[in-house]
């Protein structure tokens, strides 16, 4: 997935954090599924892209876990959804962004205790799932598979 940049205000409180970043201490959140960035950006057509061809894997799994199909009657689904998505791609349905930006308007109450970005993640992930939750069209593998990661650097 692509990164998603935001601009942050610059406050005090964001220049002590930014000051332990400086030192090393690095935290994010993975969206670890194959299709998140499709979601969050869209696809095809619909995004104003070129037409994309979606892999069956990942059109039989989330066939199967949403739709509850199998055997033949899942296989002539997916090729239907497939074609679908090459022919008009998917719209996008961000869930990262909104979270980021409202993490960035928050950050220094986030951050008002610890001057570490960790809350600041943890709440980008969390209403990043509350966001998936809430469209209910995901067979729950992207929310399940959000994480926060921590690297020190030095």
């Amino acid at each position: 997935m692509r990164e998603v940049d935001v601009e942050w205000e610059d406050t005090p409180a964001f220049r002590r954090v930014k000051a332990l970043l400086e030192d090393g201490d690095e935290w994010w959140v993975e969206f670890h599924t194959a299709y998140a960035g499709y979601r969050e950006f869209g696809t095809g057509p619909a995004a104003g892209h070129g037409r994309y061809m979606p892999p069956v894997d990942a059109i039989k799994r989330w066939a199967a876990d949403k739709l509850g199909l199998s055997g033949k009657e899942l296989d002539r689904a997916v090729g239907a959804i497939r074609w679908g998505i090459y022919q008009h791609g998917t719209e996008a349905e961000p869930f990262a962004r909104p979270a980021v930006a409202e993490a960035a308007s928050m950050a220094a109450e986030l951050m008002a205790e610890t001057y570490s970005l960790e809350p600041v993640a943890k709440h980008i992930a969390q209403r990043s799932r509350e966001i998936i939750d809430a469209t209910q069209t995901d067979s729950g593998m992207l929310a399940d598979q959000i994480f926060v990661v921590h690297r020190r650097t030095e």
